[in-house]
């Protein structure tokens, strides 16, 4: 049984002072599962992991910054070999031109000049690998993460019952910024959280109000599944404001995209500390 999430053994990194004192939320994964493929990505390296774990099939994109763990302790990264990894979420932006699409979704012919200037961004959200290990024999994959945040913002789509939410991360591994004053500060991860049917694993509804309404943070706790759709290029075109590359038969020509959710199991929600500044009380 993967002792993990109650006992993370990741290493922060040595971080800039804080402008104040912080309340850093645990962002923490352990997955296990068999290596589909691995590639350059730059100075980093892509691990894909396939994770057979509550019933469904998961593929999950494990991210080493230069090309090895954190913990520096490399393993072996061959096609079929079953790895476990601990690390924590990051969504990251990756950017693509519009011709470079076009060649990639097998459409090259439809380039045109000023194809290479147009810029079009997705998020991509990774498991960052703190630890790598090869997966004991016999064991089942394990997908277990847990997360806690202040919500961006919620949704629900038609037709669906299923509860969304953007969740903000301020976690020890997210990046401190200057802020003038000699001081930093701290920029959040963030993740997608879905909870199927809008409730609980107990069957309790779920009611994930966005920070702006209500000063509290929410932990978390599930696995990561990806869902797989397309968007056709004519709508790509117009969400990138590029109407006028709108071609016949671009309706007709779907992109493949790729979105990663915590599915939710359980959900904590922890008001903000009452404070007191010039004699009043406020969170």
């Amino acid at each position: 049984m993967l002792q993990t999430l109650s006992n993370p053994t990741l290493s922060a990194p040595a971080l800039p002072v804080p402008a104040r004192q912080e309340e850093l939320h645990p962002n923490v994964v352990a997955i296990s599962g068999t290596i589909t493929r691995a590639y350059r990505q730059d100075d980093d390296v892509v691990v894909r992991l396939k994770s057979e774990t509550y019933g469904q099939t998961h593929h999950v994109s494990l991210l080493l910054p230069g090309g090895q763990p954190a913990s520096g302790q490399a393993v072996s990264l061959l096609t079929g070999a079953r790895l476990l990894a601990r690390g924590y979420l990051r969504s990251v932006e990756r950017v693509e031109t519009y011709a470079d699409l076009l060649k990639r979704i097998g459409h090259p012919k439809r380039i045109e000049d000023g194809d290479e200037n147009i810029r079009i961004a997705r998020t991509v959200t990774y498991v960052v690998a703190d630890s790598l290990a090869l997966a004991p024999e016999g064991e089942p994959d394990a997908n277990e993460v847990e997360v806690q945040g202040i919500v961006w913002k919620t949704w629900k789509l038609p037709r669906q019952s299923h509860v969304y939410a953007r969740l903000a991360i301020y976690d020890a591994y997210a990046p401190l910024r200057p802020n003038g004053n000699g001081r930093a500060k701290r920029e959040a991860h963030y993740a997608s959280i879905m909870f199927p049917q809008g409730v609980t694993v107990e069957g309790i509804p779920v009611n994930m109000t966005p920070h702006k309404q209500k000063r509290c943070s929410y932990r978390v706790i599930g696995y990561l599944h990806n869902m797989d759709y397309f968007e056709r290029l004519s709508r790509l075109l117009k969400r990138v404001k590029q109407p006028d590359r709108i071609r016949e038969g671009d309706e007709d020509i779907k992109v493949g995209r790729t979105t990663t959710y915590v599915v939710g199991r359980q959900l904590h929600e922890y008001l903000a500390p009452i404070r007191v500044e010039n004699g009043r009380s406020r969170r």
